[in-house]
Parts: structure tokens; C-alpha cells; sequence
């Protein structure tokens, strides 16, 4: 008896499937795509979970003070002024070892408030800033009679760079063309002359 309910239930199976082919294939699919589209739901949970976190903590409603907006008065504007007139007055740029630290010493100011009058004054960082005036006294030099002789990096070492690759990335980033071709041109206007 058990032996023919299996047989039975078998064939029977067997006749369903092959005359309700799409049905059987339909109730499949029911089982398993429901059950990949759960997984991957659920495996996609950590992951946007992880990134919900970092977007809501940017679009937060708490507004956040922003420790970097400095306001500059009348005062920090003659400071900036006087840092320019005594870079211009010692000839600071000639240094290749001044930093930001040293020249702060020179000026009598903390390095920090420096560093932010720079930023903010010249819109550049302390490199660029010192790096405009040894460009400068670059192009002044190529006007004198005592530098005929000397080469483009002898020139640009006596203006302050401690190096050629220094020197023709700062030339390069300021006036878009190399020393060469500058020099090739004949292009020799300084701009100390106009402060």
C-alpha cells in the first residue's frame, strides 16, 4: 500500500509537471526570486546603512560652528601690509631657507596668525606668497648688467629658490610659459616697481 501512494504520488507529480510545465516553473520562480531580492535587500542594508550615517551627518540640522572662518579688521590689514613692507625692506625671499616659522620671528608675530593673514590677504599659501617675490627679483635680474653671465638657475638661485625644480614650477604656475621661452620673448616687466 505505502509502495503504490509513493508510486502514485510520483507519476502524478511527474504528469503535473509535464502538463503544467509554465505553472511549476511559475511557483519556482515565486520561491526563489522573493528569496535572492530578500538576501540582496538585506546585504544592501549594511552597506546603505553604513553611507545613510555619513550622508545624514552631512546634511545634519545641527548647524556646526566653523572653526576656520576668521575675520580680519583694519588691524590685521596693516599687520598683513607690514609683513609685505618688511619681506620688501630685508629682502627676506633671497633666504631659500625662510620658512614660515622664521619669518614669523622676523615680524614679531605668531606663526599660526601669520600663516591666516597669508591665506586670507594673498589668497595663497606662505610658499607661493614667498615664491611671487623671488620671481620678482628673478625677472629684476635678468635687467642687470651684473647677471649677463649667470645661467637661468644660477639667476633664479640668487633670487632666493633652493632648487630647479622649485623655480620652474612656481615660473610655470605664474606666468604659463617657461624661463626660456619668457626669456625668449623678451617679456621683462617687474612688478615691484608698481608697489
Amino acid at each position: 500500500m505505502a509502495f503504490s501512494y509513493v508510486t502514485s504520488f510520483s507519476v502524478n507529480t511527474l504528469q503535473l509537471f509535464v502538463t503544467n510545465y509554465q505553472e511549476y516553473a511559475n511557483s519556482i520562480n515565486m520561491v526563489i526570486v522573493p528569496f535572492w531580492l530578500i538576501t540582496f535587500l538585506y546585504l544592501l542594508q549594511f552597506k546603505v546603512s553604513f553611507r545613510f550615517r555619513e550622508v545624514s551627518s552631512f546634511f545634519s540640522l545641527k548647524k556646526k560652528p566653523r572653526r576656520n572662518v576668521v575675520r580680519f579688521t583694519e588691524t590685521e590689514a596693516e599687520t598683513y601690509k607690514l609683513v609685505v613692507r618688511h619681506v620688501l625692506e630685508k629682502k627676506s625671499y633671497l633666504n631659500s631657507k625662510l620658512n614660515l616659522e622664521s619669518l614669523a620671528i622676523e615680524v614679531g608675530v605668531n606663526e599660526k596668525y601669520l600663516s591666516k593673514l597669508i591665506n586670507h590677504f594673498a589668497a595663497t599659501n606662505f610658499n607661493d606668497f614667498i615664491n611671487k617675490f623671488r620671481l620678482e627679483a628673478f625677472k629684476q635680474n635678468l635687467e642687470k648688467e651684473e647677471f649677463q653671465n649667470y645661467s637661468i638657475l644660477g639667476m633664479a638661485l640668487e633670487a632666493g629658490f633652493s632648487s630647479k625644480s622649485t623655480f620652474y614650477k612656481a615660473f610655470k604656475r605664474h606666468e604659463s610659459i617657461s624661463p626660456k621661452e619668457y626669456i625668449e620673448r623678451g617679456v621683462s616687466v617687474s612688478n615691484f616697481d608698481k608697489e
